[in-house]
């Protein structure tokens, strides 16, 4: 049984019953043990007992010295999934994007993504655009944009999913696939 940490909150972006979805989608993986948190504050917590901690929020601000738990977290060994805004998040902290691998660019409206890579699917949703760090390695791309990739660091992962802006998304089977892959694949 895998422990998993989701952090996850908004009203907007995500939508509540976006987090409510995942929530349900998480909580579907018979070999998942779930703990939920809305709140962003992992200082608390000794993360080193979770083997994934996932991310499903869109925050401007952050304590800096999460950083550094989080990087060590990682490097010992953790996954860290960061979903939709989560890698669109923190812009002001540079640390954030070097420790993800990845830097968002900007967003395309709405439309649909034709998903290939080791799994191909098609959804509606928020195409993001990154920099992508070198160490980077692509799993799923739309057309020449990457929706997610892996990204190791010590012994652990990271992993950014571009995807999960509309409910319909977090709906869609092959999308929960995904994240089901990602979880029991790097962690």
């Amino acid at each position: 049984m895998k422990k998993v940490l989701i952090v996850s909150r908004g009203v907007f972006h995500p939508t509540a019953s976006c987090r409510r979805q995942l929530r349900k989608i998480i909580n579907g993986f018979g070999n998942i043990m779930p703990k939920f948190r809305n709140n962003l504050n992992i200082n608390g917590i000794t993360l080193s007992g979770y083997d994934a901690v996932v991310f499903y929020f869109h925050e401007k601000r952050m304590d800096s010295s999460i950083i550094p738990l989080l990087r060590e977290y990682v490097e010992k060994g953790g996954l860290l999934l960061c979903i939709h805004g989560a890698l669109a998040s923190f812009k002001a902290y540079p640390e954030y994007a070097k420790l993800l691998g990845s830097r968002f660019m900007g967003h395309e409206n709405i439309r649909r993504m034709d998903v290939t890579g080791i799994l191909n699917f098609t959804i509606t949703d928020e195409p993001y655009e990154f920099e992508l760090n070198e160490d980077c390695e692509v799993i799923l791309v739309n057309k020449e944009l990457p929706v997610c990739w892996v990204r190791k660091s010590g012994y652990g992962r990271i992993v950014g999913l571009a995807p999960g802006h509309r409910l319909e998304t977090l709906k869609n089977q092959l999308f929960q696939n995904m994240i089901e892959y990602i979880l029991n694949e790097y962690c």
